[in-house]
């Protein structure tokens, strides 16, 4: 019977224990929760929009008076530096260092102006791909209705 006692003892030892830690869990749990309850809310004013650059801005307002541009979306602008590391594209057939590109990804228009004579240059559709798309879309032009091929600036990521 000696034995039997101790036993009983033990699991009862372990239950206290297991009670114990339970009990002190559930106690910071509620402290900590009743100080966060205690700390002041405070909000935060996040923009709707990223402010856009003013040499962006400058030029979006240049361009816009010759053509109107896609609106609620902000362009990627990028300029020409080397026209002989471009793409043998026909976007960039008529290119010349200094030219800047607007990239209008969610209309998918893409804009080659000129801020020397304040031209555009060349206007086109996007199409953005993987690098891993098919060979099948490669091609660079694309036919319209009346048979007259129109550029497309394809950008691979």
């Amino acid at each position: 019977m000696p034995m039997l006692k101790s036993k009983y003892q033990k699991l009862l030892i372990i239950g206290y224990i297991f009670l114990g830690v339970i009990a002190s869990g559930t106690i910071i749990f509620f402290v900590a929760e009743s100080r966060i309850k205690k700390l002041p809310s405070t909000v935060i004013a996040v923009p709707t929009q990223v402010p856009v650059p003013k040499k962006v801005s400058d030029l979006l307002a240049t361009v816009s008076k010759q053509i109107q541009l896609p609106q609620g979306e902000t362009p990627s602008v990028a300029t020409v530096h080397d026209v002989n590391k471009l793409p043998k594209e026909l976007f960039f057939a008529n290119a010349q260092n200094g030219d800047k590109v607007l990239i209008y990804a969610s209309a998918g228009k893409a804009y080659l102006f000129r801020p020397s004579t304040g031209e555009i240059i060349q206007e086109s559709s996007v199409e953005i791909m993987s690098r891993y798309a098919s060979d099948a879309s490669k091609s660079a032009e694309l036919a319209t209705p009346s048979g007259q091929l129109t550029p497309i600036l394809r950008i691979q990521y």
